[in-house]
């Protein structure tokens, strides 16, 4: 494109324009409502994801309906129960306001384009020790260091009982 100036006439190269808005719009919206469907079927947050888990429990403790209000006391559980599911702060906290707007735009707070937006939640993949309990064992010297003590005590317990000590 050139720039003419003000003593210039009519330029001979053409101009560049835009696409019509209209051709780009009307393929627009189907191209929205496929991209939402392949959201929604995206969904896999199972029932013990650690963001799945406290979403249900931010949902319980929101009050006013669609004000979503979340008092103190409330946010300071969610965010310790975060940290005890192994979340981040920063991940509790946006687990938090995910829910909180989607109980702003909709009837339901846990709706399928909340949990497509709780997916993107860094953390939980790996469920934390606080819901899989799995079992610690201790070394084997300490059983070893056990055993040896219990016998000398139940070998001197038996030489005093029978008047050999």
């Amino acid at each position: 494109m050139r720039i003419s100036g003000p003593n210039t006439g009519p330029t001979t190269t053409p101009t560049l324009r835009l696409v019509s808005d209209r051709a780009a719009s009307a393929s627009r919206p189907a191209a929205t409502r496929g991209v939402e469907a392949e959201n929604r079927r995206s969904v896999t947050l199972s029932a013990l994801d650690p963001r799945w888990v406290l979403a249900v429990q931010v949902k319980r403790a929101i009050e006013g309906g669609r004000a979503a209000v979340l008092p103190p006391e409330a946010r300071e559980r969610l965010i310790a129960l975060g940290g005890r599911l192994g979340l981040r702060p920063f991940d509790t906290s946006l687990v938090i306001a995910v829910v909180q707007d989607g109980a702003r735009e909709s009837d339901d707070a846990l709706a399928p384009d909340v949990i497509a937006r709780l997916e993107l939640v860094g953390g939980g993949r790996n469920m934390p020790d606080v819901l899989t309990r799995q079992r610690r064992r201790a070394p084997m010297w300490v059983f070893m260091v056990c055993a040896a003590i219990a016998g000398s005590v139940l070998t001197l317990l038996l030489l005093r009982m029978f008047g050999r000590l």
